[in-house]
């Protein structure tokens, strides 16, 4: 029996080299696999209360590759928590804004086809916090920060500083 080249192994579709659609296969698996069920983007708001006691606010968008019955591709919103510089908790009531929690089930966005989430990548490996703006024009009226520092304005807190961390 005659061993395949790896022209007749490897599928074409990409239109670039060989070696090229390998490495690409492979980089997908792996970032799927390397990321599957952690953080792809943390945001950090840095808040103040009236009587100058400083906040930190985060909340973390996830990534999973199965979800149930689901086999596809899911990033949805997690882990929101209020929490002092040293790392104590406080329940999320203390921001007085209503409601109290900010996300639920309806941000989340799932990918069927394997290749619609490889484009996905792409862009999120390009540009991280314009592919996270993008996504949250899918769920929110208006850009992430923006409803984020109205929600706190809401309530009695005032955003001193916004930190975006891209874990992808």
């Amino acid at each position: 029996m005659k061993a395949k080249k790896i022209n007749e192994v490897l599928d074409f579709e990409r239109g670039q080299d060989p070696k090229r659609a390998m490495d690409l296969g492979i980089f997908y698996r792996k970032w799927r696999e390397d990321h599957d069920q952690k953080p792809l983007v943390i945001y950090r708001f840095f808040l103040t209360d009236p009587m100058g006691n400083k906040k930190i606010y985060t909340v973390t968008l996830m990534y999973k590759s199965k979800n149930g019955n689901h086999t596809g591709d899911t990033v949805y919103f997690t882990n929101e928590r209020l929490l002092s510089p040293s790392g104590t908790m406080f329940s999320l009531s203390n921001m007085q804004t209503k409601p109290d929690h900010m996300f639920d089930a309806a941000e989340t966005t799932f990918w069927d086809k394997p290749e619609t989430f490889n484009r996905e990548i792409d862009q999120m490996v390009k540009s991280p916090k314009g592919w996270f703006n993008d996504m949250c024009e899918e769920w929110f009226e208006q850009p992430f920060e923006t409803m984020m520092k109205s929600w706190f304005r809401s309530g009695i807190m005032r955003v001193e500083k916004v930190e975006f961390q891209f874990k992808g």
